[in-house]
């Protein structure tokens, strides 16, 4: 029973240290791919800006 518990101990603060890295990880790739979204989110707004300024570049472009 003595020579258990210690190894039960170990078996559970690795449990402990598992369930903590796999929580930093899953935090990680949350905020990694909120990250990736709103670096998308920016590039499609950007382009659609870009769209519409050379739009608006040739809609009032002068008739020469």
């Amino acid at each position: 029973m003595v020579s258990v518990s210690p190894l039960h101990h170990i078996q559970r603060r690795i449990w402990y240290s598992k369930k903590s890295i796999i929580k930093t990880c899953l935090t990680v790739v949350k905020g990694s791919y909120i990250g990736w979204l709103d670096y998308l989110q920016l590039q499609t707004h950007n382009a659609h800006l870009y769209h519409l300024g050379a739009t608006e570049e040739k809609h009032f472009e002068p008739h020469a």
